[in-house]
């Protein structure tokens, strides 16, 4: 029989007897674990096995990874040694942790026996898989490129993921984390970065990372040398053949210029690596030199300043509109001529005007915006254009800078009779001499003007008799042609009535008449009123020009005294008639005699009663 066998039934055989005896068993020792083999794996790994490296485990019943929060995830294929200091197990990173992959980060050991738990804390790392199949979209770049966009696929990728290229010169300007699948990058490369293929480096927030080798190229930036041609005029589109080097098959081109706008390419054209047609329409545009600029599929830029010049023909002037403006005011003046073009600058003569902004409208006009001073002397100026390469026309005297507009404040009197001659004095400022008045509507007539101050103008004016009555507009021209109006300044106005005489011309105390006023220029809804107290006016009643009726009634106790008539005209104009109505005592009444009779030949006294 083998010794072995022998020694397990004489084992067993102890057993039962020291159970028989009811004596208490002795057991081996619960395993330890000191270490685990490999101690990290990554939890893409669905079967891992694990070394155990400690004591008692000879006969291990279970291996577990443990960790706080998270299932457990058990081993199988638990084996133990016949030294009892290594067991193995292979462990589900994968999906063994309720489903899913185990969480990153230290895990416990616990490998168990019938005896007890040996546990060895953290010894068991997890990671994720590091990012791999690294595939970068654009391979290549060229020198010089700018805000280039890179898309970087492949797997494993974490969220905070970082992005390097080995070349010299490259910075990535800012780092997109789309999926586990997919990166995207902006990057900048210096105008002398490292050219050549170079690696590209994931990394993600654990740490893990992946590389692709020589995988993403820096190609030489690209260079202009010359132009043909070198200058063109600005009259029709045309083709610029450039020489330099490492051109490519596509790209982008345009010609700039401070202060005009970008001149698109069209039509980009490799001859070779070192010749590249471009279209470009210049027609119009300002002429001087322009910069030529280019930048190749891969993103790498050049661009030449000394290359090619944009000829136009001289410009001319011919006029301006307004022609003049007075001193003190800031306006738009166009300018009028040939051959201008985008940059043009307006100027004039002497001093007292300048010129705030030109801008251009098309070959034919400019606009310049200028500013007269108060003080600028009064007189002509010339007008010059010049383009962006120095051509310029004068104008001469097309401008002229004339005293500031009259202003009219007031006018005295403001107003005249029909058929009538007066002074008119209009008031205001910026009066020059030779200025002249006038009026609206017909039927006044200025004969005269004369110039007092720059404040004042009198204007000698007829109003015919039959001019309409109505509210009249004041116009002062200087002689330069500048006015000003003052609207409804002056009125024309009938003729001031005349009172001549009362019909009758007294009245009793304490009756009621009518008294016939008679005059000249009398006007419908005229009314009449007598002076003093006790003349009251009833009615006053238009008969025509030269009569009004007034229905008055006198008080019993109205003053014996003359009175004076006023009729007043709808338009306040009035006369009076001094005196020419009396308030007199009633007239005398006789109603009896006593005696009523007399003898022939008797002196009699005789009392006469009545009123």
């Amino acid at each position: 029989m083998n010794g072995r066998v022998r020694n397990g039934i004489a084992a067993m055989a102890l057993t039962a007897l020291v159970i028989g005896m009811g004596a208490v068993p002795a057991f081996a020792a619960a395993p330890t674990v000191a270490a685990v083999a490999p101690p990290t794996g990554e939890n893409t790994n669905a079967a891992i096995p694990l070394t155990f490296t400690g004591t008692g485990m000879t006969a291990p019943t279970s291996a577990v990874l443990h960790k706080a929060g998270q299932s457990d995830i058990t081993g199988t294929s638990v084996t133990g040694s016949v030294s009892g200091t290594t067991a193995t197990a292979t462990f589900n990173l994968a999906t063994g942790s309720g489903g899913g992959p185990a969480a990153i980060g230290a895990w416990d050991v616990r490998v168990s026996n019938i005896d007890g738990t040996g546990v060895c804390s953290g010894c068991f790392t997890v990671t994720s898989a590091n990012p791999s199949g690294i595939t970068p979209s654009p391979t290549s770049t060229g020198q010089g490129a700018s805000g280039k966009a890179v898309t970087i696929t492949g797997s494993h990728f974490q969220s905070g993921a970082t992005v390097a290229f080995s070349n010299s010169g490259i910075s990535v300007q800012s780092t997109n984390f789309i999926s586990s699948g997919e990166i995207d990058v902006v990057i900048n490369v210096s105008s002398t970065a490292t050219t050549g293929a170079g690696n590209i480096t994931v990394t993600n927030p654990d740490l893990g990372s992946g590389s692709c080798a020589a995988c993403f190229t820096v190609n030489p930036k690209p260079s202009i040398v010359s132009s043909t041609p070198s200058s063109a005029a600005n009259t029709s589109p045309i083709t610029l053949t450039l020489t330099g080097l490492n051109f490519e098959a596509s790209g982008t081109a345009k010609l700039t210029k401070t202060g005009q706008s970008d001149i698109a390419g069209t039509n980009w054209t490799r001859n070779t690596t070192t010749s590249l047609s471009i279209d470009f329409d210049i027609t119009d545009v300002a002429p001087g030199a322009w910069v030529i600029s280019i930048v190749n599929g891969d993103g790498g830029p050049a661009s030449c300043s000394n290359c090619f010049t944009v000829t136009a023909a001289a410009p001319t002037v011919t006029s301006t509109s307004p022609d003049h403006k007075p001193q003190g005011v800031t306006t738009t003046v166009s300018v009028i001529g040939t051959n201008f073009f985008p940059g043009a600058v307006a100027s004039f003569s002497g001093t007292g005007i300048t010129v705030n902004s030109t801008t251009f409208v098309d070959t034919s006009h400019v606009t310049a915006n200028i500013t007269i001073s108060a003080t600028a002397t009064v007189g002509t100026r010339d007008v010059t254009v010049t383009n962006t390469d120095s051509q310029a026309d004068t104008c001469t005297g097309c401008f002229s800078i004339t005293l500031p507009a009259p202003a009219i404040t007031s006018v005295s009197p403001t107003s005249g009779h029909q058929g009538t001659t007066i002074n008119v004095t209009v008031t205001g400022s910026h009066f020059v001499s030779g200025a002249t008045v006038s009026f609206s509507g017909t039927g006044i007539a200025v004969n005269t003007n004369s110039f007092v101050d720059s404040s004042h103008v009198t204007a000698n004016i007829t109003i015919s008799p039959s001019a309409t009555l109505s509210l009249r507009d004041v116009t002062l021209t200087n002689p330069d042609t500048q006015s000003d109006t003052c609207v409804g300044c002056f009125d024309v106005m009938l003729p001031a009535p005349t009172a001549t005489s009362a019909s009758p011309s007294s009245g009793h105390r304490g009756t009621t008449i009518d008294v016939i006023v008679t005059g000249t220029n009398f006007v419908n809804g005229a009314n009449a009123s007598f002076s003093g107290t006790g003349v009251t006016v009833n009615t006053t009643t238009f008969t025509d020009s030269s009569h009004v009726t007034a229905n008055i009634t006198i008080s019993a106790s109205a003053t014996l005294s003359a009175r004076d008539v006023t009729v007043t005209n709808p338009d306040t104009q009035s006369a009076t008639c001094s005196g020419c109505f009396t308030v007199i005592l009633p007239a005398p009444t006789a109603t009896s005699a006593s005696p009523t009779t007399g003898e022939a030949g008797t002196t009699r006294t005789v009392t006469v009663t009545g009123t």
